[in-house]
């Protein structure tokens, strides 16, 4: 008869180290660079180039403050052109008025958006938005966007539908406060720039452009709308490196064309603290 095989030794367990000791196993040796944010005579030297090419932008694209609104609400995630087409159908069907939303069935408010895409959960915000009008203002918009700013953001940002982005676009294009807009174009930009070496909060970013720029809401309005149509037009998610105004100032777009400038020779040189 066979031998049984011994059992199994059992091994001990490796003891835990205590915590807040470091161990190659749990922790790991990094050697980063701080974080990198543009200086105010790069951010300064932005809009002015950006200015030059593109001229005023006028922005926002909207005729009375509650389109502009219910348009910050209507354009996320599409093109304005679709958030107008869904403005225009709500206007023809008389229920652009926030009281006339509120008392229209969500299924028919998604419908008359429907240009504008996923309909179903902008109608919930579209009634979100009525219902707190309502409640706040007993559906006054002006009373609403007089607001101070630190009153009139948390009411936007506590409301369904409303992150930081559109909340600053309504205190900014419709109420008309000095607060910097931050979308993707702009992180866009500012990347392919290597103005920013990291990826910065909202509120990171808010306050670079905020601190280097005196609070004017025009100018505020401006920027957002040349970054916007920059964005739009030529540093596209394929960028057109070749066209850009921005190519000399750009890593980005010099690594894609192999060129250095294709402005003229007496176009504004960079600051020494470009990327400062």
């Amino acid at each position: 008869m066979a031998a049984r095989p011994s059992p199994r030794t059992r091994q001990p367990r490796p003891r835990r180290p205590a915590r807040g000791i470091a161990t190659p196993r749990s922790t790991k040796q990094r050697h980063t660079a701080p974080p990198q944010r543009p200086s105010a005579a790069a951010l300064q030297q932005l809009y002015d180039r950006l200015l030059d090419a593109y001229g005023p932008q006028s922005w926002w694209p909207a005729g009375t403050e509650l389109e502009m609104v219910l348009g910050a609400l209507l354009v996320q995630n599409t093109a304005w052109t679709s958030a107008r087409k869904a403005l225009d159908n709500l206007t023809a069907a008389g229920r652009l008025q926030p009281a006339a939303l509120l008392a229209a069935p969500e299924a028919e408010i998604a419908e008359l958006i429907r240009p504008s895409g996923y309909f179903n959960s902008k109608a919930r915000k579209l009634k979100a938005f009525a219902q707190m009008l309502a409640d706040q203002t007993d559906g006054d918009l002006n009373a609403l966007l007089a607001k101070p700013l630190h009153e009139l953001r948390p009411l936007l940002l506590a409301t369904h539908g409303f992150g930081p982005e559109t909340a600053d676009a309504v205190c900014l294009f419709a109420a008309r406060h000095p607060t910097f807009v931050i979308d993707a174009y702009t992180r866009r930009i500012l990347d392919r720039l290597d103005l920013v070496t990291d990826k910065p909060s909202y509120a990171a970013l808010q306050a670079t452009f905020m601190d280097a720029l005196p609070p004017r809401v025009p100018l505020y309005a401006e920027y957002h709308g040349l970054l916007v149509v920059h964005a739009k037009q030529t540093c596209t998610k394929k960028p057109q490196c070749g066209a850009c105004p921005l190519l000399d100032l750009c890593p980005t777009g010099q690594a894609e064309t192999g060129l250095i400038a294709i402005s003229p020779a007496d176009t504004n040189t960079p600051p020494a603290d470009w990327n400062g």
